[in-house]
Parts: structure tokens; C-alpha cells; sequence
């Protein structure tokens, strides 16, 4: 049932009440929050264009197709220069492959870091296939860090 007073508890409640519970998070402290937020900002802005891929291993499903409940890793290791682990997040996107185009994306995972030597680090997963057939692979990569509360709230990406 739409009534006003419901769409006005719903934008209060959605919206308005985490906006004020966030804005008086970041201005605790004198406004601590804010400001390691925005030193972390421009740390990550300035290193983002050279952040650069070492080495990939993923499964060459247009060699051979993946077979159901196979169990393959999923690797990429990434020179962050000056970021760390906990800077960047990387996803694998994974499709149907047809005519060498992605023709239907299938799955979105998030990997983990696995191993961190200065700025280089591997980010890895084992995924057990629950489909089989020829896939592409792309991933991406993102910046994370705590104080965003949306990954949205900073829009950076890179394709690897």
C-alpha cells in the first residue's frame, strides 16, 4: 500500500537517518575521519594510472571446456606501487564466450590477497565450476577501504 507517510518514513530511513549518522562519524574528532579519508583519496588517485599487471593464471577454457564441479584458481598479480592489499580489490568477470565476445556475464567474485612483497601482491580464489562450457575472463580492479561506505563513492577502475 503507497501512502505519503510511508514514502517519507522510507526516504528517512534509507537516505536522510545514514547520511546524518555518517556526517557526524566523519566530523568526530575534529573531522579525523574526513581528512584520513581524503589523504587516502589522493594517495590512491596519484598511484592509480601506474598500478600494473605482473602476472595472470586463469583457467584456458578456449583450449579446453571447464568440466562441472572441476575446481580450478583463479590468480593475478598486480604491482600497486605505492597502495597495498587493502587499497584495492580486484573481481573476476566471468561470461559465456561466443565468436571470441563475452555474450552473457555469468558471475562476479571478489579475490583475496594472498601474498603482499612491497607493492607487488597476488590476489587469488578457488572456484569450483558450477557450469561448464568455453568462458572469457576480464578483472576488475577497484579501490576499497573502510570509510567508503559505497564503492561508488569513489569512482575508480581498471581493466586487467
Amino acid at each position: 500500500k503507497f501512502t505519503m507517510k510511508r514514502m517519507l518514513d522510507d526516504y528517512k530511513d534509507q537516505y536522510y537517518m545514514p547520511m546524518f549518522v555518517r556526517k557526524a562519524e566523519l566530523a568526530e574528532n575534529n573531522f579525523e575521519k574526513a581528512f584520513e579519508l581524503t589523504s587516502w583519496k589522493r594517495r590512491v588517485l596519484r598511484t592509480w594510472e601506474f598500478i600494473t599487471l605482473v602476472d595472470v593464471k586463469i583457467p584456458e577454457s578456449s583450449l579446453r571446456s571447464l568440466k562441472l564441479g572441476e575446481r580450478y584458481q583463479v590468480e593475478i598479480v598486480l604491482d600497486l606501487k605505492d597502495l597495498h592489499s587493502n587499497d584495492v580489490g580486484v573481481e573476476i568477470l566471468f561470461g559465456k564466450k561466443k565468436n571470441d565476445q563475452m555474450e552473457k556475464l555469468l558471475d562476479v567474485i571478489e579475490l583475496h590477497a594472498v601474498e603482499e612483497n612491497g607493492g607487488i601482491v597476488r590476489y587469488a580464489i578457488d572456484i569450483d565450476a558450477t557450469i561448464t562450457g568455453v568462458f572469457d575472463f576480464a578483472f576488475r580492479v577497484f579501490p576499497t577501504n573502510t570509510l567508503l561506505p559505497h564503492r561508488q563513492d569513489f569512482n575508480l577502475v581498471r581493466w586487467m
